[in-house]
């Protein structure tokens, strides 16, 4: 049986967007959050990765959902049994570092297996693309 993948990105700035640089998306359902609804993509498939950046004030003072999931809360709480990557970036000086992927962590992480959190301060660089592509390709072949 064929892995159904999809990955969703919340990036303004595209720091978020660009750890997926090195990454080959060939076989993935692609939604940019800024564009399209993502719930459709979350429910139709068994392997999805969120990407999501971090902005201040939002998502850095828990438990408070950042305001670009909100709205979504209810549909990521009824997803269940998904393989789950969670990526994105932030700023360390933030009191929490990637507070956005620790929001999406907390309420996923009962029905679904979280693979991955994979945090970047601000810009990724080269190795760390390179670094997140290897870790969730070997999350895929070593299904």
């Amino acid at each position: 049986m064929t892995l159904s993948k999809c990955v969703t990105i919340y990036s303004l700035k595209g720091n978020t967007s660009a750890i997926l640089d090195e990454f080959n998306l060939d076989g993935f359902d692609v939604c940019k959050m800024l564009k399209e609804d993502p719930r459709e993509h979350w429910q139709n498939h068994d392997f999805i990765m969120i990407g999501s950046a971090t902005y201040y004030k939002e998502g850095v003072t828990p438990p408070t959902p950042p305001y670009y999931f909100q709205k979504y809360e209810q549909d990521l709480l009824q997803l269940e049994n998904k393989e789950i990557v969670l990526f994105g970036s932030g700023k360390k000086e933030y009191p929490i570092f990637c507070g956005a992927l620790d929001y999406l962590y907390g309420v996923l992480k009962d029905k679904n297996d979280i693979k991955l959190v994979y945090k970047v301060d601000q810009i990724p660089r080269k190795h760390q693309k390179i670094e997140f592509r290897d870790l969730v390709e070997e999350i895929i072949n070593g299904r």
